[in-house]
């Protein structure tokens, strides 16, 4: 499997420098909770502030634990959530300023991959309507959702976990099939998955979602090779290879759970599960993202530029 989706990543096409196919800026996508159904309650706050841009042609990995709020992120860039505030520009044009008509539009040029092949396509039809066969294994209904995405020629390709039920041979058919596809038509994609088995063969930037706020982005190798962020050490850490070095060795994990998202933690949202929680400033104020290398963002104090000392003994403790 890796062998073979090393070969596909060689012939990923170079991306032309040119405006961003899709911004989004400051985006925050907070649900009403209601209390009986009539007073309110608070808020979900699903998405906080999420920025990037993405180019034509290109494929991002948005990366992160269930409830982190990648599903919603999906369902904004989608046009299914409205945006509570911030913005969605996609060619050019704001998603909050169009009408039922843009909107319709705009939805012919963004096809959706669902996580699940078997709820995707009617139980009841048969594959004369899709695709003229009584029964379809899970890899063949996976095929024909990535066709249906494909019928209207979309500029963006949005994946949900589009292979996290397949087996494991099957996956790497699916992948190559969606690579070519990408390298045929010009493609944009977006991967969503926590499988990061995949992801680094497959995308050409790694964005980590944590409680609904990025906080790294990178190009796939160099996040892999050096991640920064407190958080995606322990992400990488957890992820199973088959290696047998593993059964002799114990991985470090982040104590507790990620935060409610009704009621998340003041400051940086990881710094009650951080082994490197600076107190009076991580728990007080969300840090900005700082750049320590060209185009590696990172949303952690320690890479504040002032707070030298600090970061050096903690990749001392890295190493």
């Amino acid at each position: 499997m890796i062998t073979e989706l090393r070969e596909v990543m060689m012939n990923t096409p170079e991306i032309n420098e040119s405006e961003p196919l899709l911004l989004i800026h400051d985006l925050h996508v907070w649900y009403e909770l209601r209390r009986f159904g009539f007073g309110h309650a608070g808020y979900v706050k699903a998405v906080d502030g999420v920025n990037f841009d993405m180019d034509e042609g290109e494929t991002i990995a948005v990366v992160g634990e269930s409830g982190c709020g990648k599903s919603s992120l999906m369902k904004t860039i989608l046009g299914l959530n409205i945006p509570t505030s911030g913005e969605v520009i996609f060619d050019g044009e704001n998603l909050s300023k169009l009408n039922n008509k843009g909107l319709r539009r705009y939805r012919f040029k963004v096809g959706y991959v669902q996580q699940d092949p078997y709820g995707a396509l009617p139980p009841f039809m048969n594959v004369q309507k899709i695709l003229e066969e009584p029964t379809l294994s899970g890899g063949q209904q996976q095929r024909v959702v990535i066709a249906r995405a494909m019928l209207r020629e979309p500029k963006l390709i949005v994946a949900d976990e589009p292979v996290s039920m397949l087996d494991a041979s099957v996956r790497v058919e699916v992948l190559k099939l969606m690579h070519a596809l990408q390298e045929s038509h010009g493609l944009s994609v977006i991967y969503i998955t926590h499988d990061l088995s995949t992801v680094k063969y497959f995308s050409r930037r790694i964005f980590v979602m944590y409680a609904g706020n990025l906080i790294e982005k990178a190009e796939t190798r160099r996040l892999l090779d050096n991640p920064l962020h407190p958080y995606t050490h322990a992400l990488l850490a957890a992820t199973s290879d088959p290696d047998a070095h593993n059964a002799d060795t114990f991985k470090e994990v982040p104590p507790g759970e990620p935060p409610s998202l009704v009621n998340p933690p003041t400051g940086c949202r990881f710094h009650p599960r951080c082994p490197h929680f600076m107190a009076g400033l991580c728990d007080v104020e969300f840090p900005p993202d700082f750049e320590p290398e060209p185009g590696h963002f990172v949303a952690c104090w320690l890479y504040d530029p002032s707070r030298r000392a600090e970061r050096s003994s903690v990749e001392a403790q890295l190493q």
